[in-house]
């Protein structure tokens, strides 16, 4: 008796297994039950939540990452799609992208949900990407919090917009860096007063022009390489007239132009080898024009007497090169302006060096390469023919051209500020469009007046020597301005003034600082 009961249980048993199967088969298998969500900062939660997770603590990761646009579905498994999206989720809030959620995700994760992220604790440094425009979060919080302390004024929103854009630029510009509006190594260094040293910094990629005035960590190192070729300076981080005596040495000691500029040429010297070595005008030398001296001048004087032009060769460019130079250019049909730019070194060394219409110099190519300069002049009347307004902040997007302004640091009369809802142009913005739009030059990369006169692009020239095209800045020194117009011929000029103007063509102002733009 027990024994057939056993055996219709277990038939039973097996007619429902049979059953079961069935279903199965015919329905699929049962829905999933996704486990109930953890909050990130609960102690149920790993410190770092990475792939292969999977319990209701990636389900609250879902969740939050689908309130950002993610499109997860919250089943609790940190999976590929999961992983894609923290990570796309890290780049656009300044994070450090590498697909983990570790606390500083998680704070950005809650702190991004409708209020501004505080920024405590926050270390640009150790604890954030490389931030640019488009970003937000705790970590451009803190940006904002370290620019103010230099005077940037921003609204802290921890969101990277045209005013901390701006503000990034101006300050990468008062600290020798390239001038692009990306926080990276050196400029976050920068910002902590390059506080973890400047060992990784790298003048060549790191850093834009260094003249005398700049401070920062990339003048600390600077002066570190100069002391390595016996300079014996103070590594003090400010470039004033020791460091500027020094660069001249070092430059009239490797054959370079002594003009005291840190451009391309010198931190190429500065990472190479120690000796001079022979000077070859194209390579070692920038442009050489009157005023400049060392070995690329006695270079040039040598190769002017290949031609005949019965020089002293003592490294001076003064008035009689100057009118050699300008006899060799009129010989071999170069434009006579006396600057010796990329056409006549090639020209000196007898390589075909182009046309360039000899004779007077004036508009159209000139020496140092293909500048149009008639084209520049005519990008800038078309914004005089449309009535562009002058707007504080304006010219200064990712691309050049008209922009909306910022209010941020606004001074003019006209109240309330009007710049944040106006499009046009203001100075700089201005010679920076004129300049993209007729000759493909970003000048300044987008920065400010001062960051304009940092440009490997501007040669520094005399009143004198002012051609159409030419641009004059106004201020205490040449790198400390505020503002800039462009010289269109005769005594004109054209300029983006004050808010409540156009861009406008006035009698010439003079009295400041005079630059000449080449390729």
């Amino acid at each position: 008796m027990r024994i057939r009961r056993s055996t219709r249980l277990v038939s039973a048993a097996a007619g429902i297994a049979a059953m079961s199967a069935m279903v199965l088969a015919f329905f699929g298998t049962p829905a999933y039950a996704a486990p109930a969500p953890i909050h990130l900062t609960s102690s149920q939660c790993p410190t770092f939540i990475a792939s292969g997770e999977s319990d209701g603590c990636v389900v609250e990761l879902q969740n939050l990452l689908n309130g950002h646009g993610a499109h997860l579905t919250a089943d609790g498994i940190f999976g590929n799609s999961t992983y894609t999206a923290v990570r796309t989720f890290q780049s656009n809030h300044g994070l450090t992208v590498d697909g983990i959620v570790g606390p500083k995700t998680k704070t950005t994760l809650y702190d991004d949900s409708g209020h501004t992220p505080s920024g405590s604790g926050v270390d640009l440094r150790t604890d954030c990407g490389i931030l640019q425009w488009g970003a937000s979060g705790g970590c451009v919080t803190k940006l904002q919090q370290l620019l103010n302390t230099f005077g940037a004024g921003l609204t802290i929103d921890g969101q990277f917009g045209p005013a901390t854009n701006t503000a990034v630029r101006t300050f990468q510009g008062n600290h020798g860096l390239t001038i692009d509006g990306v926080v990276g190594p050196a400029t976050k260094q920068a910002l902590y007063g390059g506080g973890m040293g400047s060992g990784s910094v790298d003048l060549r990629s790191d850093c834009g022009t260094l003249a005398q005035g700049t401070t920062g960590i990339c003048v600390r190192k600077l002066q570190q390489l100069l002391n390595g070729f016996g300079a014996g300076l103070t590594v003090d981080g400010d470039f004033g007239s020791v460091t500027y005596t020094a660069v001249r040495n070092f430059q009239a000691g490797h054959g370079l132009t002594a003009d005291g500029i840190v451009g391309p040429a010198t931190k190429a010297k500065l990472y190479g080898q120690s000796g001079s070595g022979p000077v070859d005008l194209r390579t070692d030398c920038g442009v050489l024009m009157r005023g400049a001296s060392g070995p690329c001048v006695t270079k040039l004087q040598q190769l002017l007497n290949n031609f005949g032009a019965g020089l002293t060769a003592d490294g001076q460019f003064g008035a009689g090169t100057e009118t050699a130079v300008r006899t060799f250019q009129g010989n071999h049909g170069l434009t006579v302006d006396g600057i010796v730019g990329p056409m006549t070194k090639a020209a000196l060394y007898g390589q075909t060096s182009g046309g360039g219409g000899g004779g007077g110099g004036g508009g159209g190519t000139i020496e140092g390469g293909s500048i149009d300069y008639s084209k520049v002049i005519a990008a800038a009347r078309s914004v005089v023919a449309a009535n562009v307004p002058y707007v504080w902040g304006g010219g200064h997007a990712a691309t050049p051209g008209r922009s909306v302004g910022t209010c941020v640091g606004y001074t003019g009369s006209i109240q309330p500020c009007p710049a944040d809802h106006t499009v046009g142009f203001d100075c700089s913005g201005f010679t920076r469009y004129v300049y993209w739009k007729g000759a493909g030059l970003d000048l300044g990369r987008g920065g400010n007046t001062d960051a304009q006169t940092y440009d490997p692009h501007l040669v520094p020239i005399s009143e004198s020597q002012r051609q159409p095209g030419d641009l004059e800045y106004f201020g205490g020194t040449a790198h400390s301005t505020h503002h800039v117009i462009l010289y269109v011929g005769g005594n004109s000029m054209i300029e983006a003034q004050q808010t409540g103007t156009n861009v406008h063509e006035v009698a010439l102002h003079t009295g400041g600082y005079w630059y000449h733009v080449i390729p």
